[in-house]
Parts: C-alpha cells; structure tokens; sequence
C-alpha cells in the first residue's frame, strides 16, 4: 500500500504543475487567430438594409412596422427585431468602416472566449494544461469554417452562450444565475428575429434537467415563463414571437428561396462535397463534417451517461446546421465547450481504468528491492507539444492570413483589409449611378438590393429580407434567374429604367442582354470586375453605351506584346507551395481584373480582354489556369 500511496503523491504533483500553462497560451493563440480572421473586407449583401433601416429608424424617431425601401416587399409589415443591432452597427459605420471591422472581429472573438470560459468551469482531475490544450485543439480546428460577415447572429453568438453560461451555472449550484435569464431575453429579441433560439435552449434544459433530476426544476420553470414574457417586450408584442416560425418555415422548407440562397442549403448534402471535388480535403467544409460526425459519437454517449442536457442540446443544434450553413455559429457555440468536455471525459475514463489495473497488478506482486512503482498518468509532454503546435499554426494561419494566402489557397474571395469589398458589393457601380446622377426604377440583383438601398436614395427591386416578400414575387426573380431568357418577363412587366446585376455570378441575365442587343431596348453603359450596368435606350440617350474604344482610352495596349512571354514564363506556386509564400510576402489573385477579363472576353471587346489577361499574369502571385483557357478559346 506504501507503493499506492507514493504513487497518487506523484500524480498529485503532475496535476499542480500549473504554473506555466501552455494550454492556456494556445487557447490564446487561438484567439488571436479568430481576431485576425475577422479582419476582412466588408462583403456583407445584407449590411446595406440593416444601415438603411437604423437611419430611417433616427430620422423618423420610431420603429419601423411597414417596408418602404423595396418594390418586393413594399407595404408589407416589416417586423424589424434586429433593431438594436442596426443602431449599433449604424454607430460603429458613421465612425468609419474600419472601426465597424475591427469591432466585428472583437465581437466574434468574444464568443469564442465565452465558450471557453463555459468549458474552463468544467471540473476534472485532468490537468488544467492539458484540459486547455484539448480545448485549444478544437476551437482550433473548428472556427475555421465560421463566417465572419457583419450581421446579427454575431450578437446573437453572444447571448447563446452567455444563457448557456446561466444555465450551466444554475445547474451547478449557482442558483441566481437564473435571474439573468429573462435580462437576455429581453436584449436577445430585441437583437436579431432568431431569437427565439435562446427560449429553445431555455425549454431544452428545462426538459434535459427534468429527465436527469426526475422532477421538474420549479424555479428554473417560474423563470424561464419570465423570460417568455421577457420575449413579449419587443416593437411588435406576440408578432414578434410569431415572425421567427415564419424564418423557420422558410430555411426548413423546399420552396424557391432555399434553393437559390447558398446559406439554406445543407452542409451534409452529398451534392456539395461533389462541388468542390479534390479540393473538398482542403475545405473548411471537411472540418465541419469532422464535427459533426464527433457530435453524433458525443451525443449517444451523453445519452448513455444519461447527461440529457448535453444529449438534447447537442441534437438540436445538429438538426439546425443540417438546415443551412447559415447556422453553424449557433452549432459551434454549442457544441464546442460540449465537445471538448466528452473528449476529457473520455481521456479520464480511460486512464482510470488504467490506473486500476495498474494498482491491482501492483498489490499482486512483491517488490522484493523496494522500488516505488507508478501507475500510468498523462504523458504531459504530449499535450505540451500539441499545444505548441496549435501555437505555431495558429501564428501561421494569422500572418498568412494578413497575406491573403490563406483565403487564396482555400479559393475563398475574402480578403484581409478594412473596407468595402468591391469585388462583392456593387461599391463603384453604385459610384458611378451617384456620380451621373441616374435615376428611374431600378432592376437589380438579389444581393445587390441592401449596398443600393443604403448608398442611393432609390427603392431597390428586392434585397435579402426574403421573409417579407410574396411567395409569387420571388418565384417570378427565381425564374428570371434560373430559366434562359427568363429575365424577359420581368423587363416587361417591371418596365425598369436601370438594370444592374454580378455579370460573372448572374449567367442568365447577361445571357439574355448579349443575345438581344437590339431588340432589348437596353445598353450596357458601365462594368467592372463584379457589376455591368444597363440603363434603358430611350431614357437615358445622353449617356453613351459602353464600346470597347471606351473601354480602351485608358489602357495600355502594347502590353499585349509581353503576352507571349508571359505564356511561356516558368509557372507560379499554387496550392500549399503558394500558401507558405505568403509567410513572407504578400498575396495577389487579382479577382478584379479576372472578372473584367471575362466581361472583355464574353462581350467581344478582345484587344481590352487580352490587356486585362496581361495584368493578371503580371500581377498574380499564384498559378490561376482560367487565364490559359480564356486565351486558348481566344
């Protein structure tokens, strides 16, 4: 038994050597790699209405009740539950776009702070470095799939786990925590119209706590119809409950709308695997696949230890990120601190059972020299080394990240920086209406109509408020998106003054124009990398309409003379080589210039294609084959 006992002395020790925590640093790390990947440009189709409405809501001193900013949803009720969050983003945007970046980025980081403070209050016998370092692992792993767009749901991260943090306090024993229970409510809901997550949570731990006490919590009850109530105290009383079924309904069914928005399709559909082929193993998309297969695992062992609060929490919020990519900061918010605390629980488990047979085989045997034998532990200098490894690629990502290699290698458009991004958002299309002063009824594209709606004074055609808008309304954009000359019906029948659309996103549209130059009765007068721009004949007669001459007069066309070398120039790193060059120097995939090559290309305007094609090949950093395909079909 002397043997026993210097051996748990042992292990007690292991377990106080805290005082350098290099779990806790990679947690850190992990941090700082979140802030970093927040700091993009601002590429966010529905930051235009948010902006729009906070400034209708400060001039006009009140809410907001029936839409006026869009021709799709004009004189419809608007129930605009995310007003608190409007004005915030509205103040934060008047101090200038970088300060709006920059406090989104904190914001994130603070969710992902709060999940690790919920996961640190976790009580184990495993070492506090290496219960971090679990942790650090996969937070790590695990936000790199998180989007980092400017909206709502970044508070709303915030309150789900700031009730989770309530809840699993109360549970322990901290029984006032309950009180802050309808205090978020009451900012939740009054924040984003998805609020109604946070009385689901609510109502999943009242049942998971009933089934694990076997009788019902009367005080977590009385206060959970407190924040029901709590829920009530919005701009539209019961309405305000009622909207967000309405959202539901709309991400959860199989109408038009989930088809067409990307953010309603389900991460888990075979479908999109298939879309991104060999570079699936290179996607975020892969590590959410990770996650979710450990939550299934997670979830039938909760069961099994009959923790049902995990078990239901975990299943609910898996059956939401299965409705749409939309949802995985709620699933991730979840999961993770649950997540991490099974994996400990396993690791624990498991060196238990080690230890035991290790202590039954010690007082079988005799020691005849006296020796002090040890019963197995954690190797310490594993995790140590893990976590100075998510240290290392953490410091990786956030430097080649600043680079744009990072986003370059996962073929994603964002890009490191504090402004607008115009290679996603109409920004000098839209300049270029304000500058001539065109105006009249405006055709535009779906993620076109927030930028436009909040940088012109005109009513925009439709923009991404979906839930306000007729089902036949939508149908009918649906079908000039989706069906070759479909846009005609809507030229007819919305007689539009102004047309603008992505001309390398919004094949059908442009489609149609190229096909009927005249017979259509527009002409394309403006395109840059991502906007093209047609404006009716017969209205607009002073503005001239766009020819490759025009397109020319500020170019170099001699620099066609380097294509040929260029051809023939040693090919540029891509994939991994290119990434772990932007450890050193930054990035260019010059996403501007490959989409007015394209227009170039597409309209006929060759000599400007084939300048613009020139300035890719110089400017990139990267291998970007679509060129020597353009100029091949050239």
């Amino acid at each position: 038994m002397s043997k026993v006992l210097a051996t748990s002395k042992i292990w007690h020790t292991l377990k106080s050597k805290s005082g350098f925590n290099i779990g806790v640093i990679s947690v850190f790390a992990v941090l700082v790699m979140v802030f970093v990947m927040g700091l993009i440009n601002i590429y966010s189709a529905d930051l235009g209405f948010h902006l729009k409405s906070a400034e209708w809501i400060l001039k006009n001193k009140k809410f907001i009740y029936t839409d006026s900013f869009s021709f799709g949803s004009d004189g419809h009720q608007y129930y605009d539950l995310q007003w608190l969050f409007q004005l915030i983003v509205y103040f934060f945007y008047k101090l200038g776009q970088p300060v709006l970046v920059i406090a989104n980025a904190l914001l994130i980081c603070f969710s992902i702070a709060l999940t690790w403070l919920r996961f640190s209050k976790y009580e184990t016998t495993v070492p506090k470095n290496i219960k971090a370092a679990v942790f650090a692992l996969f937070a790590f792993l695990f936000v790199l799939p998180l989007t980092f767009e400017i909206r709502p749901h970044v508070l709303s991260w915030i309150y789900l786990n700031l009730l989770l943090l309530a809840l699993e306090a109360y549970k322990s024993g901290k029984h006032k925590t309950v009180f802050f229970l309808p205090v978020i409510i009451l900012f939740w809901v009054n924040s984003h119209s998805l609020s109604i997550l946070g009385l689901v949570t609510i109502g999943t731990y009242n049942i998971g706590l009933s089934l694990e006490n076997k009788r019902i919590d009367k005080k977590l009850l009385l206060f959970s119809v407190f924040a029901f109530f709590a829920f009530l105290i919005n701009p539209y009383f019961f309405n305000g409950l009622l909207f967000p079924f309405k959202q539901f309904a709309l991400i959860s069914g199989n109408g038009a709308a989930k088809a067409y928005i990307g953010e309603f399709t389900s991460p888990f559909q075979v479908s999109e695997i298939e879309k991104w082929g060999k570079y699936y193993v290179s996607n975020p998309l892969l590590l959410l696949h990770v996650s979710g297969v450990l939550v299934i695992v997670c979830f039938f062992r909760s069961l099994m230890k009959k923790n049902f609060i995990d078990a239901l929490l975990l299943a609910a919020f898996l059956f939401l990120l299965n409705l749409g990519y939309k949802n995985y900061g709620y699933y991730l918010m979840v999961s993770l601190p649950l997540l991490s605390r099974n994996i400990i629980d396993w690791m624990e488990k498991r060196l238990i059972t080690k230890q035991k047979k290790a202590i039954t085989q010690l007082q079988k045997e005799k020691n005849k020299k006296g020796e002090v034998l040890t019963v197995p532990a954690f190797n310490s200098r594993v995790f140590q080394g893990m976590a100075v490894l998510i240290i290392s690629l953490t410091i990786l990502i956030s430097i080649t990240f600043i680079n744009d290699g990072f986003q370059i290698f996962l073929r994603a458009e964002n890009r490191f920086g504090f402004k607008e991004d115009k290679n996603q958002l109409p920004v000098e299309a839209t300049d270029f209406l304000v500058k001539n002063n065109i105006s009249g009824k405006i055709l535009n594209h779906f993620n076109f109509g927030g930028y436009l709606m909040a940088h012109t004074n005109a009513k925009v055609f439709i923009d991404g408020r979906l839930e306000l808008i007729d089902e036949a309304f939508f149908n009918s954009y649906y079908i000039s998106v989706t069906e070759q000359n479909g846009v005609k019906n809507l030229l007819d029948s919305f007689d539009p003054d102004i047309v603008i659309f992505p001309h390398r996103n919004e094949v059908a549209w442009w489609f149609y124009f190229l096909s009927n130059k005249n017979t259509s009765g527009y002409k394309p007068v403006y395109f840059d990398g991502l906007s093209v721009i047609y404006l009716k004949s017969s209205v607009f007669r002073q503005i001239p309409e766009l020819t490759e001459q025009n397109v020319l007069k500020d170019m170099d066309v001699n620099a066609i003379k380097k294509l040929d070398s260029l051809v023939r120039s040693p090919k540029k790193p891509e994939g991994v080589e290119g990434w772990l060059h932007s450890i050193c120097k930054k990035q260019v995939h010059p996403i501007e210039d490959i989409g007015k090559a394209t227009f170039c290309f597409t309209n006929g305007f060759d000599t400007a294609a084939l300048v613009y094609s020139v300035k890719v090949m110089e400017e990139s950093t990267v291998h970007y084959p679509d060129i020597y395909r353009y100029l091949y079909v050239y």
